[in-house]
């Protein structure tokens, strides 16, 4: 199965959703080395995982857009392909479209913030995504949710996308209703882990506590230690975000993203 990660427009979170996520229900799944195919002549997406021992990860730039097409076609593993946004995204689905789909093989994912324009191009990514395929399944991803479990602030937040009668707003799904829909909560850990230039299941299985004692003693005694004993310290801050997310969010998103699989 392939996992595309696509919109029409950029900074919507993209690499939060195949980086992170995506990456981790691959690897949790399979417990193997997850493919990872990122479609962006920069490459942001990958130097934030560079460091990353679970990914194996590969670039394609838009110049070879049209072959990648028929190679994904025929593809027969599983594998992320995270594709650049705005133009990036419109080639990438233009290519796809001038094969005619990806048969089935495909799942892909829309990330979408809250603005009335995020709204707009991820309805028109969904549009062309269905220009010429009417198989593959959709997910919308509601991402950096202030709080996704609280379903009044959640329709609060994304309004452009649930609607709201009184304010004349039309809910997204009322003409669209053959997609699906995930939240992602914002989390601060996801601007460190671009530090880490790895993904958050493999942070989250860190372990410092070792180096961490050595170190506190270290300081104890040689006050110039700090520094190393700091650094330690924060490192174990984030292990511990990264450990509360993946257990508390995203445990259960892999089990959204199993039914949706297997619906």
């Amino acid at each position: 199965m392939l996992y595309v990660v696509v919109n029409t427009k950029g900074g919507v979170g993209k690499s939060v959703v195949s980086g992170h996520l995506l990456t981790a229900y691959q690897f949790h799944r399979k417990n193997s080395p997850v493919r990872y195919v990122e479609i962006d002549d920069q490459n942001m997406s990958l130097q934030n995982i560079a460091d990353s021992s679970i990914v194996i990860a590969d670039t394609v730039k838009t110049e070879s857009l049209d072959s990648f097409a028929m190679q994904l076609v025929l593809e027969n593993e599983d594998a992320i392909i995270d594709v650049g946004g705005n133009i990036t995204s419109m080639m990438f689905l233009n290519s796809i479209n001038n094969i005619g789909s990806l048969r089935g093989n495909a799942i892909y994912f829309i990330p979408i913030l809250d603005s009335k324009q995020d709204l707009k191009n991820a309805i028109d990514t969904y549009n062309l995504i269905r220009v010429s395929d009417n198989i593959s399944k959709i997910v919308f991803v509601l991402n950096r949710a202030i709080n996704k479990n609280n379903a009044n602030l959640l329709h609060e937040q994304f309004i452009e996308f649930f609607g709201r009668k009184e304010l004349d707003i039309r809910p997204a799904f009322e003409t669209i209703t053959d997609a699906y829909l995930i939240a992602l909560n914002s989390d601060f850990v996801y601007n460190i882990l671009a530090r880490h230039k790895k993904t958050l299941i493999e942070v989250s299985v860190d372990d410092v506590k070792e180096s961490l004692n050595e170190a506190i003693a270290k300081n104890r005694e040689n006050p110039e230690a700090r520094d190393e004993a700091i650094k330690l310290l924060y490192h174990e801050k984030v292990i511990v975000a990264c450990k509360k997310l993946f257990e508390n969010e995203y445990i259960p998103l892999f089990d959204e993203l199993r039914r949706i699989e297997e619906d």
